[in-house]
């Protein structure tokens, strides 16, 4: 039983992408390099499963159905998330990204990415969240 307390407070990526392939591939990335991976497919299935006393980071698509990925980043605070944040999106505009790293996003990577700029990324932020 113990062993299962320590399991929830280890660091958590919770990748939130309504295109499963991309959640699926980004978390079995990010598996092969130790970190523990959540997906979700909207911000309201992250928030309906989301443990505030558990660290990690939000990978997060800008373009997502029902609240944007933007949106939700900009009421992080509101809501009372304080995980760092790494963008993602395949619509990249020089606009958009100068918004997400406004509104605090650490990284801002387009797809398709290399698979290292994706594992530089969340080890920036984990590393910095601890």
């Amino acid at each position: 039983m113990g062993e299962a307390v320590m399991m929830r407070a280890d660091p958590i990526v919770h990748v939130i992408d309504d295109d499963i392939s991309v959640r699926e591939s980004v978390c079995l990335l990010l598996s092969t390099v130790g970190f523990d991976c959540r997906e979700y497919e909207t911000v309201q299935d992250f928030l309906s499963g989301h443990e505030p006393s558990v660290s990690g980071c939000i990978v997060l698509d800008v373009r997502l159905p029902g609240m944007s990925g933007l949106e939700f980043q900009s009421r992080l605070g509101q809501l009372g998330i304080t995980l760092p944040v790494v963008m993602m999106t395949g619509h990249t505009e020089a606009p958009m990204t100068l918004k997400a790293l406004n509104a605090g996003a650490a990284h801002f990577l387009t797809k398709p990415f290399q698979a290292q700029e994706m594992i530089d990324a969340v080890s920036s932020v984990m590393a910095s969240a601890k």
